[in-house]
This record gives structure tokens, C-alpha cells and sequence, in this order.
């Protein structure tokens, strides 16, 4: 099909190949998540979780027990390029050396490889491979344990830039692409485990999202304005004393 013919005027072309340049440029931020899950009681037939469900009265699933839920790992294995972003609501109720929250991961000596959304004792990370060792971004302060988060880790091909409530707090030089393990590795929510170790969760993972597109700072906050209730004016209570007896 042609778009453009030898008679079309000049203004004319031009509004049409910046309108084709900017469908170009979009694209991929239309694309659908690879994954894109809530933890709910609502979604629970698509939960192939590894111990009997139970939910809060929030009906959000329980983590704990060893709970923790398989993901497919042809999920993880379709990231492509060096652009990816994760987003995650989550509720940590006790600290874990090496706990999970969205892990495609081998840790094993020299071998290291794949991702891992999750925290170091009691704070949060965003770990990943190009190819050698683990890279992490690590929140500098510790989270509040029963404390629900809004977390985005996203990685642009350069930086590993992890988000909290909507505020950068750690970034971490990783040039290069992503290397993902090349061995049979769980796709795993809440929890971290390879070959030869499990650390679960133990808490909420409310939502988590991946995206094979890179999120801007602007988007985040708009996100987290969605889901965070602020109050326009912060209440407050004022104490009158008694009228005096007349």
C-alpha cells in the first residue's frame, strides 16, 4: 500500500510521516504486560500456588507457610532486549537475608543469572545479571514490617533503578542485555528459589506486573497516585476548653 503519492502537497507529507514516526515511536508502550496478576481470592483458579490458599478479609492471598506461587517460565524467558519493568504492591510482615517477591534467578557460585524483585534483610532490592554476577540496587532504609509498598524496578539497558512509593531510592550500574538462566529455573511470587535454595515470603504480594517496556519516572508517580489515598488536607484534632461558668 502506498501512503504517500507524487501529488500529495508538501504539508500534507510531512503531517504524515510525523504521524507514522510517532506510531513507530509508541508501539511498544501499547503492548500488552507479560504478565499483569493480582493475588486475590477473585483470581485464585489462575494461581498455581504451592500450598493450600487462604485469604485475608481483604481477600488477598496469604504468604506465608512456605506459601509461594509458579509462574510459567516461558513468561520470564520472553523478555527481550535490554528494556524491562516490574510493579509490585507488597506487605513484608518478617525481614528474610534473601526474600523474593518476582524472582527468575540461579545464584549458584560463579553462576549467576536472571532477576530478582525482592529484599536483604529488612530492605528492599532489585537484582539482575548481564552476564556475570549479580547487580543490585538496594534501598538505603529499611521498610516497616506489616507496611504495604508500591515498588517499581525497571532497567533501561544501562541503569537498574529500583522505586519505592514512587521515589527512586537505589540505582545501579548494569550495562548490556540481560541474561537470563539457561537451566530449568522457577518463575516464582513470593518467594526466591533456584536450584538448591528457597527463601519465601512472608506477608502480602497484592499485585505484580512485568512489562517488556521501560517505565519513565512520570508514569510511576502517576501510578502511585492512582492507588495511594492522600489526603488533600492532612486531619487534625483541636481541643476547646470548657466555656467558663458565667
Amino acid at each position: 500500500m502506498e501512503f504517500l503519492s507524487t501529488t500529495t502537497q508538501p504539508w500534507q507529507r510531512f503531517k504524515t510521516l510525523l504521524l507514522m514516526a510517532t506510531l513507530s515511536c509508541h508501539t511498544p508502550a501499547w503492548a500488552a504486560p507479560l504478565l499483569d496478576l493480582k493475588l486475590s481470592k477473585s483470581q485464585s483458579s489462575q494461581l498455581k500456588a504451592q500450598q493450600t490458599m487462604d485469604f485475608d478479609k481483604d481477600n488477598h492471598l496469604i504468604f506465608e507457610n512456605e506459601q509461594w506461587v509458579e509462574l510459567d517460565p516461558k513468561i520470564a524467558q520472553s523478555l527481550k532486549g535490554k528494556v524491562f519493568s516490574i510493579s509490585a504492591k507488597v506487605r513484608i510482615d518478617s525481614p528474610e537475608q534473601y526474600g523474593g517477591i518476582l524472582s527468575y534467578s540461579q545464584d549458584n557460585g560463579s553462576y549467576e543469572r536472571g532477576f530478582i524483585l525482592g529484599y536483604n534483610g529488612s530492605r528492599f532490592s532489585f537484582k539482575l545479571s548481564t552476564g556475570g554476577s549479580l547487580i543490585g540496587a538496594v534501598a538505603p532504609q529499611a521498610f516497616v514490617l506489616g507496611q504495604t509498598y508500591l515498588l517499581n524496578a525497571t532497567y533501561d539497558g544501562k541503569i537498574a533503578t529500583l522505586y519505592v512509593d514512587g521515589k527512586k531510592v537505589a540505582s545501579a550500574s548494569a550495562p548490556g542485555e540481560i541474561a537470563l538462566p539457561d537451566i530449568p529455573t522457577p518463575f516464582a511470587i513470593g518467594a526466591y528459589k533456584d536450584k538448591d535454595e528457597f527463601f519465601p515470603l512472608n506477608g502480602r504480594v497484592e499485585s505484580i506486573k512485568l512489562e517488556n517496556t521501560l517505565l519513565d519516572p512520570k508514569q510511576i508517580a502517576k501510578e502511585v497516585a492512582k492507588t495511594q489515598f492522600q489526603f488533600a488536607v492532612r486531619p487534625s484534632v483541636s481541643f476547646i476548653a470548657p466555656a467558663k461558668p458565667s
